[in-house]
């Protein structure tokens, strides 16, 4: 079952990756993977949202930065933090997607 709020990003990694709406409500409150399911549908929406490169297997600033940038607009503070964790999580790769998506959910949170 499809929550009416869910976006059509977690609507398509959840039916990838054969995740639950647990697995979304996880990736929603920043907590970090348990289960392989939980890695890959990480690593979907990392590069649904352009964090990850065209091959899913490293960290894209450029990207996580237009996605993010907008959200910290008129605030100093949260833009030089996200400039930060661009800089900070700039060499996160890994060859399994379902891997760097755990690595930079980690990357995200020991240094956001």
């Amino acid at each position: 079952m499809v929550s009416a709020d869910m976006s059509i990003q977690e609507e398509k990694c959840m039916k990838e990756e054969g995740a639950t709406i647990d697995d979304v409500e996880a990736f929603r409150a920043a907590k970090m993977p348990e289960t392989r399911v939980q890695k890959c549908y990480y690593g979907c929406i990392f590069q649904a949202l352009g964090y990850l490169d065209a091959e899913g297997k490293r960290f894209n600033s450029e990207g996580f930065l237009k996605t993010t940038l907008p959200m910290a607009a008129n605030n100093e503070k949260h833009t030089q933090g996200v400039h930060r964790l661009a800089k900070q999580c700039e060499g996160v790769a890994n060859e399994d997607r379902c891997e760097l998506g755990e690595d930079l959910m980690a990357c995200l949170k020991d240094r956001g």
